[in-house]
Order: C-alpha cells, then sequence, then structure tokens
C-alpha cells in the first residue's frame, strides 16, 4: 500500500502527457539507439566464446541439422538459433550483423518495458523504467553480444505486458475479446520459451 501511495504521490507531482511520455520514450529509445551502436564494429573486440557456440548452432542449422535441442556446451534449444541462422541467410553474416541482432532485441525489449510501466503504474514509471534500463550495464552489454541470454528480459517483458493485459489490473474494464487475446498471447509465449531457454521452466511456474 505505501508503494502504491508513493507512486501515486510521483504520478501527481509530475503530470505527464499522453503525446509529452510518448515523445520523450521517443527521445530516450533514440539515446538508447546510440549508446548500442556506438563503436559496434569494434566492441566487442572479437567473438565471446558463447556466441562462437551460437554461430556453431545457427550454421548447423542452414547446413540441414535441424532438431529441437542440439548437445553442444550443454545443450542448446533450437528457437533462437533457428532465428539466426534466418537472419544471416537473408543478409549475410559479419560483424555488424551478428551484433546488429541483440541490438534490436534490446530496442524492443525498451519499446515493451515503457508499455508494461505505463499499464501497471502510469506514464512516469514506464519512462523512468525504460531510461533506467537503457542506461544500465547489464542491459548494454546483452545489446551487444550474441547470445540466447539477450532474449530473456524481452521474453519476461512480453509475458508480464501479455498477464498485465490480459488481468483487471487496478480495475480496467476490458471487452471480453480483449482479454482472450491477451491470454492466448500469453500461451504461446509460454509455450515457445520452452523451445528458447531452461529458464522457460521457471517461467512457467511463476
Amino acid at each position: 500500500m505505501r508503494k502504491l501511495r508513493f507512486l501515486s504521490a510521483v504520478k501527481g507531482a509530475l503530470p505527464v502527457s499522453t503525446r509529452t511520455s510518448f515523445w520523450l520514450a521517443f527521445l530516450v529509445l533514440l539515446i538508447a539507439a546510440g549508446l548500442r551502436l556506438w563503436s559496434l564494429s569494434q566492441l566487442p573486440d572479437g567473438l565471446h566464446p558463447q556466441e562462437i557456440t551460437s554461430l556453431r548452432v545457427s550454421d548447423a542449422i542452414r547446413g540441414g541439422q535441424i532438431g529441437v535441442f542440439y548437445p553442444i556446451d550443454g545443450g542448446r534449444e533450437v528457437l533462437f538459433y533457428a532465428g539466426l541462422a534466418l537472419m544471416t541467410s537473408a543478409v549475410g553474416s559479419g560483424t555488424i550483423i551478428h551484433h546488429i541482432i541483440p541490438v534490436w532485441i534490446s530496442l524492443l525489449t525498451l519499446a515493451l518495458v515503457y508499455t508494461l510501466g505505463v499499464r501497471l503504474y502510469g506514464r512516469v514509471a514506464g519512462l523512468a523504467a525504460m531510461g533506467t534500463m537503457a542506461l544500465m550495464l547489464p542491459s548494454l552489454l546483452f545489446s551487444r553480444t550474441l547470445v540466447v541470454e539477450s532474449t530473456l528480459p524481452l521474453l519476461v517483458t512480453a509475458c508480464m505486458l501479455a498477464l498485465a493485459r490480459a488481468l483487471q489490473v487496478y480495475r480496467r474494464e476490458q471487452s471480453e475479446t480483449s482479454t482472450t487475446t491477451a491470454f492466448a498471447t500469453l500461451g504461446a509465449l509460454l509455450g515457445i520459451s520452452f523451445y528458447l531457454h531452461p529458464i522457460s521452466l521457471l517461467l512457467n511456474l511463476g
């Protein structure tokens, strides 16, 4: 209750219109994109061992070795590497291509974090959450590293947003159609998570 009162007080003290919030979020997204694209071809210097594993699995898929699970370095689920194989088959490979993919994932995650924050606590909270994540060192590192773990913030945020839209958060009225769509989206996200990373077990249990 104290947390809700504090957030309500902040929201009342810092009124932000919908249009202003949108443009501020767009500005934060531009700053985040600049930080993630700066010296993308030089930083990081070379490939991380986990990135090499990602490329190995991706090359195996492109070579026709299609499977649900790959017994490489402890085991790898197929979804992330299949998407990587599809991307590299379409646009080619190289340092820029390998590192631009996690950048896109990171920017999409920021957009969903803003949407989730607005949904739960209002526009000020959405902007604060988005801005904080845009500047966090772990977020910056994941946005430049081609590993499956870079997709996990996106997966968790998308599941939370679908759940927030499916339930009547703060007694917001919803139509039956929108609720059904949100629950179906949540179910699809939880289902495909099993093909992405073992953390899906904890995510579905939660």
